[in-house]
């Protein structure tokens, strides 16, 4: 008589048992052993050769990708930096780096010399800089290549010489605050600078007011909101001298009339064709408030469209998509985690990498999105059990998905949702799950100790399978018998016709679920057509060319190949004096790719098997990396093998012969792709996903 069960079902509210892509973000630090001489960086800039360059209170850095190179004041080079305190960097179309520092004026560096050029203010020359200390990230360059300088005593644009006589000669042209003149800067401690897609110069002052300067015009005109920003805060309006606007840019979804503005306290978006804001960012300032934050020192936005912001409790990131805001800060003994809670600048290069700047801390923190490819969905439970394999639906958006657990059992989680069902009746290890198909609501579940079980994901009722093992060898075919022996089942599988395949430490067998009636392939040491082994460990159908044929991977005697008409096997074995046959003959994983290549993971490597010769080449790459068990096979549209081994996740180029290890490594059966190509793979407390396609070469190295 079939075991009825049904099984509680706890729903289980997840803020923190699983973690969305965005939560937990991996961070870089740059050690100062790399070469960086001081720990307060203020601005961040690449160049057009990909060197990364690094204002800091004690010198301008640049860094290619290994160490550090430090440029610092000499008082007896008048070559030399004119002060060590850097506040902001450009480069123009010369390839020159303009230099602000904070008590040295402007520097203008040339790569080729490697020399410095100094303009400082000049107290009775009103065609000199207008103040020797200049603001963080205060020089800009508009669509003309004209230069405009951010200072604590206004601002000034950089007129270059048209003599033919004195081509160095640079002059500049000042704004400054004027009194009782409204078409002046109404304070002169410039924060930000920025040209709108018309062509004018937005100007943010210390006092929260932006001004539009009008070229044809020459003309400044100090924009009022504060109005609009008073009705838009309510009761959180405190404008006041002091909240300097940080930052003016543009969103690239919006219109060219809407820009993005932020002050130390706030953001919004302000459309100048209206003079209204049409967006305040209220999520964002009430945890500004609630985290008792007082400075948005800087905002980045990415090339996904994405906002940083950096403050001096961390970082925030509005996620484009859903606006969903998450924070960074440092974690205690995460090294993976910001290094400090001062950020002084945020800047993203070309490649995507966002690169952040610390007023301590250790400096320089990055986050490159092309190592977080892989997602991280922490699991958290009171047994402490890893994920032993997984499945998800692939006729759904991909977000739920089924795992086994080793000591809690059967396991769904939403990943959109971030809620999980743990159905506690289901206690075996489980080894392996697939969905009927023929039934999207019926699970087939292969465990340790438990044998078969098929379970409906509407109910929850499951009903316990398993196989007499002593009535299985008497005979070829038998009835599965509903009771008695426990059966150690590996691996599951169900073919193009639907019949499903188990493979277990006691034989494989194959089941036809309709009429419940099973066939035997058993070992039978005086038939060599037979069966290496029956320690089955990994089953897998041909799909090249229609073959009717199953390949079967054993513990101790390596690969079978069973052929659907016949009922007969050929057995694939290590032979010590066959360089051309499998190299060992514990066989964990089998992928038969789309040019009809079968590839074969054992305990001992990587094999590539030859149709045509029936020949095996043992892959070595040039790392030897792949020296090592190979535990699962995956591959991606791009012909790249992805290889869960002993040494960690890594992706193998049959092409190139270069193995790369990304991760650590996971659980031998738990792993999975669905049909958009994304990989999971489970842990010890967590499953990692991935998307190959996401991982990019980087095409920006310094030169």
């Amino acid at each position: 008589m079939a075991k009825l069960y049904i099984i509680l079902i706890l729903l289980i509210s997840l803020p923190g048992f699983l973690t969305a892509q965005y939560d937990n973000i991996k961070f870089e630090r740059l050690a100062s052993y790399e070469g960086l001489s001081n720990t307060q960086v203020r601005c961040i800039i690449q160049d057009s050769k990909g060197f990364m360059w690094f204002g800091t209170q004690f010198g301008l850095h640049k860094y290619d990708g290994y160490s550090f190179t430090g440029y610092f004041h000499d008082p007896d080079d008048q070559n030399s930096i004119s002060h060590n305190w850097v506040m902001s960097i450009l480069e123009d179309n010369a390839g020159n780096l303009w230099i602000g520092t904070y008590g040295g004026g402007l520097n203008k560096f040339s790569p080729t010399t490697e020399k410095f050029s100094h303009y400082y203010h000049e107290k009775d020359n009103p065609n000199s800089l207008c103040d020797n200390y200049l603001m963080p990230n205060g020089i800009y360059k508009d669509h003309n290549e004209n230069i405009w300088i951010g200072t604590q005593n206004g601002v000034s644009q950089i007129i270059f010489s048209q003599s033919v006589s004195n081509p160095t000669e640079t002059n500049f042209i000042n704004y400054q605050h004027i009194p009782n003149d409204a078409n002046s800067l109404s304070n002169n401690m410039v924060w930000s600078i920025y040209e709108d897609d018309d062509f004018n110069i937005w100007i943010g002052t210390n006092d929260g007011t932006h001004h539009k300067f009008d070229r044809e015009k020459e003309k400044i005109s100090r924009i009022v909101i504060n109005q609009d920003l008073k009705e838009k805060l309510g009761p959180k309006w405190n404008q006041k001298e002091g909240d300097e606007t940080v930052y003016i840019g543009q969103h690239p979804d919006d219109s060219k009339s809407i820009l993005t503005i932020a002050t130390n306290k706030y953001m919004y978006k302000y459309d100048y064709n209206s003079n209204k804001i049409i967006n305040f960012y209220n999520q964002l300032a009430d945890l500004i408030k609630k985290n008792n934050l007082k400075i948005i020192n800087d905002i980045v936005i990415d090339q996904h469209r994405s906002t940083w912001v950096a403050t001096n409790n961390g970082c925030y990131f509005i996620n484009n998509t859903d606006n969903q805001i998450f924070h960074y800060k440092p974690k205690s003994k995460d090294q993976k985690s910001l290094s400090g809670y001062f950020l002084s600048d945020i800047y993203e290069d070309r490649q995507g990498i966002v690169w952040i700047g610390l007023n301590g801390g250790m400096g320089i923190n990055k986050y490159d999105s092309r190592t977080q490819y892989f997602g991280r969905y922490k699991i958290e439970t009171d047994t402490k059990s890893y994920i032993s394999s997984l499945f998800g639906e692939s006729a759904s958006d991909g977000s739920i998905m089924w795992l086994g657990a080793s000591a809690d059992g059967l396991l769904e989680f939403n990943r959109k949702t971030k809620q999980i069902k743990q159905f506690k009746g289901l206690i075996h290890n489980i080894t392996s799950i697939c969905q009927s198909p023929t039934n999207s609501n019926q699970l087939w579940i292969g465990t340790i100790g438990g044998g078969l079980i098929r379970f409906n994901k509407q109910t929850g009722i499951y009903k316990s399978i398993t196989y007499r093992n002593d009535q299985i060898r008497r005979s070829g075919k038998s009835n599965i018998n509903e009771s008695g022996d426990e059966t150690i089942i590996i691996s599951l599988l169900f073919d193009r016709d639907g019949q499903l395949w188990i493979g277990s430490l006691n034989g494989l067998f194959k089941l036809n679920i309709q009429t419940k009636i099973s066939t035997s392939f058993l070992h039978d040491p005086a038939n060599k057509k037979s069966i290496s082994a029956n320690d089955i460990s990994i089953i897998r159908e041909s799909h090249y060319n229609n073959e009717p044929f199953m390949w079967i991977g054993t513990r101790t005697g390596g690969l079978n190949k069973l052929d659907h008409k016949t009922g007969l096997f050929t057995r694939f074995q290590n032979n010590p004096d066959d360089s051309l046959s499998l190299n060992n003959n514990y066989v964990n994983s089998i992928l038969e790719d789309k040019s009809g290549i079968l590839w074969i993971g054992t305990s001992k490597g990587l094999n590539m098997f030859n149709r045509q010769t029936n020949t095996f080449t043992s892959i070595m790459d040039e790392d030897k990396l792949l020296n090592c068990e190979i535990q699962s096979i995956q591959n991606d549209k791009n012909g790249k093998l992805w290889l869960n081994t002993s040494r960690g996740i890594g992706k193998f180029d049959p092409n190139t012969n270069i193995m790369r290890i990304y991760s650590k490594k996971y659980q031998r059966w738990a792993y999975y792709k669905n049909n958009r190509g994304e990989r999971f793979y489970g842990g010890s407390n967590d499953i990692r996903s991935i998307y190959p396609e996401r991982i990019r070469r980087n095409r920006f190295l310094p030169q």
